[in-house]
């Protein structure tokens, strides 16, 4: 917290972690620590009261061990750091004006008089295809397997893992195809903008999270 006031009230939903002593531990240090070092973050989650509303408590926190160097290596690390900071930052502004500009493509669409507006049912070859067109492929050909947690709200899939169909087929898992639209339907994912289009499934075909709708489109529109 940088806001140039000396006291600032907080939520009761956070842990206030504070330097005990800046001549051994730098404060930017620690919180480059909590932001980025992994092993910190799985040490809470392991730790984690399992109740109705799962928190780490101050207990966890003061156990958590981490690495102390010399101050002189922390600062160095904390300037590494800030520059690496510096430098996401103007990627992200530089991809929100992109994202951007995609949004006024699209608004543009909104006014231009050679546009109608269609049903998606009618641009779609289908909605939610069913499983029976894989109903003769082999239990043991290798498919992509896609978690809910594995779709970015970028539009992409950020992980894919090869399963044999036999393991899946007869769960409860949504099944899609290359060129497919996959979009969250359960709303707080929908919301997240949890949507991708299917690209690179191994051997064409995937399977994913019952919490997903498929969409196929016809040839009236392209799929990207």
């Amino acid at each position: 917290i940088d806001n140039g006031q000396k006291d600032t009230i907080y939520s009761t939903g956070f842990a206030v972690i504070q330097s005990k002593d800046s001549n051994i531990l730098l404060t930017k240090l620690l919180f480059e620590y909590a932001m980025n070092y992994n092993e910190v973050i799985l040490q809470l989650i392991s730790k984690m009261d399992k109740g109705q509303y799962p928190s780490v408590n101050t207990e966890d926190i003061n156990n958590i061990r981490i690495p102390l160097p010399p101050i002189s290596i922390q600062q160095r690390i904390v300037d590494e750091c800030q520059k690496v900071d510096e430098e996401r930052n103007i990627d992200q502004q530089a991809i929100v004006e992109k994202e951007q500009s995609i949004t006024a493509i699209f608004d543009k669409l909104d006014t231009d008089s050679t546009c109608e507006l269609q049903k998606l049912a009618s641009l779609c070859e289908a909605i939610n295809p069913s499983r029976s067109e894989i109903s003769d492929v082999s239990d043991s050909t290798t498919i992509s397997f896609v978690e809910m947690a594995s779709v970015s709200d970028k539009g992409f899939i950020a992980e894919k893992i090869d399963r044999p169909l036999g393991d899946v087929r007869k769960g409860g898992y949504t099944y899609f195809r290359e060129n497919d639209i996959i979009i969250a339907k359960i709303t707080s994912c929908m919301e997240n903008g949890k949507c991708a289009l299917a690209k690179g499934l191994t051997n064409g075909i995937g399977m994913g999270s019952s919490d997903f709708h498929v969409l196929r489109t016809s040839e009236r529109v392209l799929p990207h």
